[in-house]
């Protein structure tokens, strides 16, 4: 019995070196092999030591090299021909369309949307950084902001030059070969506007696993005809151009020219039309003079800020002329003179602009 009590008395002085080794041995297992070896837990540093990763904690590790490269240098994986696309003037109602070539540099396919930004305003700043960062600077981007001309009057569309080619306002999923380039159509449908009006817009291109865009500034503006007759009269009144017109009783077919101005900075082609005029003035049936009155021909064209004239042939019956002739000379100081109205249409084409004359006949005896 004695022998038993001492050597359970040893066996309880070994136990706490036993455990206090067994606890070292299992810190040394958790830590690095590098970092050195804490004295205490109660002096350990914690920056010495390697988490244990939690298995239901969200892994915010950076995605792989090649999708960070995607999305940060876009560029280098698209391009295009163009950053600034100008359609120049244009007239309402008028549809103009120019190609915008995308090009595929990466050695993948690739997936590439477009679409119009919405934004109602651009600002100045970011487009002259983006777009002008030379010397010239445009006048207009003076202002702190340009409208957008997208989100105001919807008027620009997308379409791709193979296949059906349907108007569309956005284009998503486009897919483009490695090496290979698309063609894409940006159409403006020019809105029916009172004035003319600058038109601003920002197409935008963007890969279909990426953030970044590649913005391509559009410019165009609205351009309202300005038809100018040198010989009209307008009543302020009610605004009604009036062009006077001189007939003499001397042959029975004549050709007047009026002189017209091209007022705007490009040209125009005019689709003539006469018509009787829907008033109390005009001379019809038993008391017309006039058979026929024509425009030869019927299509004018004026070159910008150029000066033209319209040809106006007039045919009157011979016979009736004759007692027209008798009464104008009978008649005092002119009181007698014989008049007629006619209306004399002007279609800008390809447009809804519509110039309405009336053509004031006199009928005199020299």
């Amino acid at each position: 019995m004695g022998d038993t009590g001492t050597e359970n008395a040893a066996i309880m002085l070994m136990l706490p070196s036993t455990l206090g080794a067994l606890q070292a041995q299992t810190q040394s297992f958790c830590q690095s092999p590098n970092t050195p070896r804490p004295s205490s837990p109660s002096t350990a540093n914690s920056d010495t030591e390697v988490p244990l990763r939690n298995p239901f904690e969200r892994d915010v590790s950076p995605p792989p090299a090649g999708k960070m490269e995607e999305t940060r240098n876009i560029r280098e994986i698209l391009a295009v021909d163009a950053r600034k696309l100008s359609f120049g003037a244009f007239f309402p109602g008028k549809i103009f369309r120019c190609i915008l070539e995308v090009k595929n540099l990466s050695q993948e396919p690739c997936l590439i949307n477009l679409h119009f930004e919405q934004t109602k305003v651009f600002s100045s700043k970011t487009l002259l950084r983006e777009f002008f960062p030379g010397p010239s600077k445009p006048r207009e981007l003076s202002a702190n902001s340009l409208p957008n001309s997208e989100a105001e009057h919807a008027c620009w569309y997308l379409m791709l030059m193979t296949g059906t080619k349907s108007l569309e306002k956005t284009l998503n999923g486009v897919l483009l070969p490695p090496g290979n380039s698309i063609e894409v159509g940006v159409v403006v449908k020019a809105p029916p506007v009172s004035r003319a009006k600058k038109l601003y817009a920002m197409l935008s291109l963007s890969l279909d696993s990426a953030d970044e865009t590649i913005p391509v500034f559009l410019a165009g503006e609205v351009e309202t005809p300005r038809l100018e007759c040198c010989r009209e009269l307008i009543y302020v009144e009610n605004q009604i151009h009036v062009i006077p017109v001189v007939v003499r009783f001397e042959e029975q077919a004549q050709r007047m020219r009026i002189p017209f101005r091209n007022g705007c900075s490009q040209e125009i082609e005019l689709m003539l039309s006469i018509m009787p005029f829907p008033g109390s003035g005009s001379a019809v049936g038993d008391d017309a003079i006039m058979t026929n009155v024509s425009c030869v021909p019927n299509v004018c064209k004026l070159a910008a800020g150029a000066l033209g004239a319209i040809n106006i042939n007039v045919s009157y019956d011979v016979d009736d002329s004759e007692d027209e002739e008798k009464d104008c000379e009978t008649s005092s100081r002119g009181s007698g003179k014989k008049r007629e109205q006619k209306v004399l249409i002007a279609k800008v084409r390809g447009t809804q602009m519509i110039y309405y004359y009336v053509l004031d006949f006199t009928f005199i005896v020299e």
